[in-house]
Formats: structure tokens, C-alpha cells, sequence
């Protein structure tokens, strides 16, 4: 099993985890006492979980808080994490592979570069059971060097499709984006070479956009 972190998922798919309130006075406007509740419930859930059969590999969206009880800057964050699931023994490779298709998602999806911030992995065989019944499982961080990209995130309201607009389809969305990996991987490629940040908007990158839809056409449609 292996715990992603990739910022721009959180705006992507919000986990709606934290909720402020505000409490006034009686009978006016002025503000007696603001509060931050969490909703634990909804952290023992997962906010999708798509099955690909094929793959024997289980994609999951879980949302996530980390709270830091400082005296005097109390710090309390919430973020969405993709866990990637296998049924099989794979390699370290493998989960990297499974991941970076994700990302290639996401990239589309939110029409910016999207990198990982954290990269855990865990075995389901090494792990202490406590006496209430749950389990901690041994973990192992990932650090690897990756070529420099920007690293910029849009605002919600430039991405190309967020999680709520597709989530009666997010399964089924999935499922072919993996299935079809290697047969669509040229054309993700140019679509993914397209949304990079560039200054000026050229005939050449016209052509990749133009390009990668003929290849769908050719391959998906037309044969």
C-alpha cells in the first residue's frame, strides 16, 4: 500500500473535513466567539474508492487532518490523500508507475503541473496490533530526485473539472483512465505538454493539442 500527498488534490477534491462557526451577541452584529469543529466521522470514510479488478488494485481518495497544539500559534490543517491499494506483491516501481498515472490525471484535470509532496508505503504483513484491536503499520518514506518542474497550482476556478463535477462518473472515469494506460499514454502525453505554463501560445502548440485529439479519433474511434 502506498500514502501520496499531492497539494493541488486537496483543492481538487476538498475533503470538507473542518467546519467554522461563528456565535454573535444577542440581538446584534457583534461577534461573541468563533470555533473549529472537525468532523471525525467523516475521517473513517473514504471519500471514493475505485476497484480495478483487472489491475487487482484498489484507488482511494481519503480525506486527512494534522493538528498542532502549539500554546500559542495552534496550527490545524485538512488535505485530501490518494492511497493506492494491490493485491499482489509489486514492486517499488510499480506503485511509483500507479501513481504517476494519477498525476497524469490530475495534471489534465486541474490544467497545471502536479508533483508529489509525500510518498509513503506500508506492508500489510509488518504491522503491531494494539490491545483495542487496531494496527499500526510499519512505514517507509520515499525520497527520490525527480526533474525540476513548476510547480504552480491554479485557483479552483481555472481547472478544467473538479471532483464534484464528475463524481457520479469518477469510477468509471478511473477505471478507463488505468485500463487504457499504455494504449493512451501518446496522447496524455501531448495533452499533459499542452497545459504547461509557457509565455506565448505558438502554431507548434496548437498542433500537440490537434495532434493528440487525431490520435484519439484514430485509435479509440476509427481504428
Amino acid at each position: 500500500t502506498c500514502h501520496v500527498e499531492i497539494p493541488v488534490l486537496t483543492k481538487w477534491c476538498f475533503p470538507a473535513v473542518i467546519q467554522q462557526s461563528i456565535k454573535f451577541q444577542d440581538g446584534g452584529q457583534k461577534i461573541d466567539s468563533m470555533g473549529l469543529s472537525i468532523k471525525y466521522s467523516k475521517l473513517e470514510q473514504t471519500i471514493e474508492t475505485v476497484n480495478i479488478e483487472d489491475l487487482g488494485l484498489k484507488v482511494s481518495l481519503y480525506p486527512q487532518i494534522n493538528i498542532s497544539w502549539k500554546p500559542c500559534v495552534p496550527e490545524t490543517r485538512q488535505f485530501t490523500i490518494l492511497v493506492v491499494e494491490n493485491d499482489f506483491k509489486e514492486t517499488i516501481w510499480s506503485f511509483m508507475h500507479y501513481v504517476y498515472i494519477f498525476e497524469q490525471f490530475l495534471s489534465f484535470a486541474t490544467l497545471s503541473n502536479v508533483n508529489v509532496s509525500k510518498f509513503i508505503l506500508q506492508n500489510k504483513d509488518t504491522c503491531k496490533e494494539l490491545k483495542n484491536g487496531q494496527k499500526l503499520y510499519d512505514s517507509v518514506l520515499l525520497y527520490y530526485n525527480r526533474p525540476g518542474i513548476n510547480v504552480g497550482i491554479r485557483h479552483r476556478e481555472q481547472f478544467l473539472f473538479n471532483y464534484d463535477s464528475i463524481k457520479d462518473k469518477f469510477t468509471e472515469i478511473i477505471r478507463h483512465w488505468y485500463m487504457e494506460s499504455d494504449d493512451i499514454a501518446p496522447i496524455r502525453s501531448h495533452l499533459i505538454q499542452s497545459i504547461q505554463p509557457k509565455k506565448l501560445f505558438t502554431s507548434i502548440d496548437f498542433l500537440i493539442v490537434f495532434q493528440a485529439i487525431e490520435g484519439y479519433m484514430i485509435r479509440f474511434k476509427y481504428g
